[in-house]
């Protein structure tokens, strides 16, 4: 069986890129196996839109695309990428050019009388090359005084010699005045040259205002110049004031051979739509709309993917390729709806310490932060089947099976939502407090037998995991760990004195319930953040979990450990990598946090 590879042109020229939510699922794809994995998403056929005028696109692949841009420019700000320039080219299109940068073909082998004009005269004449050229501009008549003129270059394409259309417009001068001798010509210049094709047709298209003046005759049809070039001509409908082959305006056309020197200049700018550069005023300008926005099609896709992902995990028969497909524009639908929602979220409440001047907090915006958390809390507590590595794809151009491609695209939106939730977590859990009950209520599932544990479950507490673990976050101080009687030297008490975080009821063991002791004088960067989001999770109904730091410790090691119990008594490990990793890194952090406290040094 044979198969065809994309090849990119494009990709040679690009800057790479590493966010994870531009690219494709570990580098699968199901159209090309071997899609480069640095490769923005937004090259993905399935995304881009087509070049051409006139093709048919739906508003799905409109919508896509539009998405795909969005997150491409966000992406690209996020890592600081900027908008290349050609120092050459610039150089180039700065140049002021004069006639001696061109060479001319003239069309005409004698001169004839005077030729008059009146306010609506038109000067038009087709021609052609059998080379690629820069075209420059005009040479036109004067003599008898001071003259104004117009110009325009039209595009009649590769049949404009049998049939002339009205064409597209290349490049267009405003009115110049000019004026020169008696049987000179003026080399009347564009800004800037435009790239003509071999063998297509163009009109040149003059409007001259002023006094009668010198004009051409004896005409030729095929003019070859010094450097070998032909030009071909042919009168033109546009000239209603009598210029054609064999006489009239337009004697000479000014032009210059394509180098390699002058390829910055290769293509007209009339072709190209004006480049506006995005600033991050335009991509990061947030509003609760935005984040409605983003939240419905999150949902969407969610709900959608997971439909689409137990129908061909738990189906009997092979997913068709339309279903596969699906699944992956709803893959990357979630994965790009989760960067921007995570971008959106730090340009409004950002992590750092160090930040310009915020602006006033918005009650709407802050209630959007814990929509955001509940939907984040809901895709990452979602217990979805297990894939079973099947057959390959007989027919499709990859080297992955079914349940290989699925399991692909579910990692990358559950990966991409475990880095949006620590991106986030600072605004999802923005006090001390917040972060505690937090932690109980999901540590409340651990190790209790009303609780199936699978490695599906365990998302949620790992990405909660490795949030406390942040640089950011003194787990000392936000936790409350030196409450905790049970875990200090029993000849070494803590008094009030000596621990004025304590309350005076932590002496009474480890089942006594505890509360950050900073809660109470912690200053709140955001406190229309912290109001609400307690609000709302009092209002959900936050579980108490365990009440003692010394409960959370065990139900951690219990996690930790629980690999071991499985080997010895060849039982199936209950949790995922990932959380037993974050488990004890938490540990680890806590461990060193005392350390240092305790041989007096901060960290």
């Amino acid at each position: 069986m044979q198969s065809i590879s994309l090849y990119n042109i494009i990709v040679t020229e690009l800057q790479n890129f590493s966010n994870p939510a531009s690219q494709g699922p570990a580098g699968a794809s199901l159209y090309n196996k071997d899609f480069e994995p640095s490769l923005p998403r937004i090259l993905n056929p399935e995304l881009m839109l087509p070049y051409k005028a006139g093709v048919p696109v739906s508003r799905a692949h409109a919508a896509l695309n539009i998405l795909s841009t969005l997150d491409t420019l966000t992406s690209a700000q996020e890592q600081n990428l900027q908008v290349l320039s050609d120092d050459r080219k610039r150089q180039n299109l700065s140049k002021v050019y004069s006639k001696e940068d061109f060479s001319v073909v003239n069309r005409f082998d004698s001169h004839g009388g005077g030729w008059g004009y009146s306010g609506h005269s038109i000067e038009a004449i087709r021609f052609m090359a059998d080379t690629d050229i820069l075209l420059g501009g005009f040479g036109l008549f004067g003599g008898r005084g001071e003259y104004t003129a117009k110009l325009k270059v039209f595009d009649i394409g590769p049949e404009g010699g049998d049939q002339e259309i009205d064409g597209d417009i290349l490049v267009e001068t405003d009115e110049i005045p000019y004026e020169c001798g008696a049987r000179h010509k003026y080399p009347m210049l564009f800004d800037e040259p435009i790239q003509l094709s071999a063998n297509r047709w163009y009109v040149a298209w003059a409007r001259i205002s002023g006094p009668s003046s010198d004009c051409g005759s004896s005409g030729q049809s095929v003019v070859t110049t010094e450097d070998q070039i032909v030009f071909y001509f042919k009168s033109s409908k546009k000239s209603n004031n009598g210029t054609d082959v064999n006489a009239g305006q337009i004697p000479q056309l000014l032009y210059r051979t394509v180098t390699p020197d002058s390829q910055g200049l290769s293509k007209p700018s009339s072709h190209l739509e004006p480049v506006t550069v995005l600033s991050k005023d335009f991509s990061r300008t947030v509003t609760p709309d935005c984040f409605h926005s983003l939240l419905r099609l999150l949902r969407w896709a969610w709900q959608s993917f997971k439909a689409g992902y137990c129908e061909a995990i738990l189906g009997s028969t092979m997913p068709a390729v339309a279903a596969l497909l699906d699944l992956e524009r709803l893959e990357y639908i979630c994965t790009s709806s989760l960067h921007l929602l995570k971008i959106y979220i730090n340009e409004i409440y950002p992590n750092s310490s160090v930040s310009k001047k915020m602006p006033p907090e918005v009650p709407k915006l802050a209630e959007c932060v814990a929509d955001v958390r509940a939907l984040l809390q809901h895709i990452l507590s979602d217990r979805l089947p297990t894939a079973q590595v099947k057959s390959p794809f007989s027919g499709i151009p990859t080297s992955s099976s079914t349940s290989a491609l699925l399991v692909d695209y579910l990692h990358a939106v559950l990966e991409e939502c475990h880095e949006t939730f620590l991106a986030c977590y600072h605004a999802f859990y923005p006090s001390s407090q917040l972060k505690w009950k937090g932690l109980c209520d999901l540590l409340l599932t651990i190790n209790v037998p009303w609780v199936e544990e699978t490695v599906e479950g365990d998302h949620l507490l790992a990405a909660v995991l490795a949030s406390l673990c942040a640089s950011s976050i003194r787990l000392t101080s936000t936790l409350p760990v030196t409450l905790e009687t049970d875990l200090l030297s029993d000849s070494s008490p803590v008094t009030p004195e000596q621990n004025p975080d304590s309350s005076p009821g932590a002496s009474n063991g480890h089942t006594q319930e505890m509360s950050p002791g900073i809660c109470g004088s912690e200053v709140h960067r955001y406190p229309v953040l912290v109001d609400y989001v307690t609000l709302r999770t009092e209002r959900e109904g936050c579980n108490p979990g365990p009440h003692s730091f010394r409960e959370v410790l065990e139900r951690l090691l219990s996690i930790v450990k629980q690999p071991l119990d499985a080997m010895l008594y060849q039982e199936s490990i209950q949790h995922s990598s990932k959380l037993i990793t974050n488990a004890c890194a938490f540990i680890a952090v806590i461990v060193a946090e005392l350390s240092y406290q305790s041989a007096g040094t901060v960290v």
